[in-house]
């Protein structure tokens, strides 16, 4: 069987903390959200350092996030993220997520993004070299 391409596909343990807990004494649905701000900063980071954006003036921004919870996840558990890209426009891009326990998914999301112009204060075009880094995964 043939393995789907995952362009930037990154993996990270996740530690669950006390405070991660909520009353029903699982995770929290909103520590999720956080867990995939962690993810997309390293998938930035393994392709395109935040240095580099700073210095071009240009920032990700998040505009849409959906997310399925499918398993409680519990202060023990030992869950691992993962994310990758699956789309890229000339503005937009969209990765998706995995909080995975051992081969169960315990949530899956789906984010869209663009890059901001801090100083013109409106979207611009995806740096060249993280076009090229995308499209490189599709090269045969």
């Amino acid at each position: 069987m043939e393995m789907p391409i995952k362009p930037f596909l990154v993996n990270m343990p996740i530690r669950v903390m006390t405070y991660d807990i909520d009353s029903a004494m699982h995770v929290s649905n909103i520590v999720y959200i956080r867990w995939l701000e962690d993810l997309r900063m390293k998938v930035l980071e393994e392709n395109f350092p935040i240095e580099n954006l700073v210095k071009q003036g240009i920032s990700p921004v998040l505009s849409r996030t959906e997310i399925d919870y499918q398993k409680a996840i519990y202060l023990l558990d030992k869950p691992v993220g993962r994310m990758w890209m699956t789309d890229m426009g000339n503005l937009r891009f969209t990765l998706e997520a995995e909080i995975l326990l051992g081969d169960e998914v315990a949530a899956s999301a789906r984010q869209e993004a663009f890059f901001f112009d801090v100083v013109n204060k409106r979207p611009v075009r995806i740096p060249g070299e993280l076009v090229e880094k995308y499209q490189a995964y599709f090269i045969v």
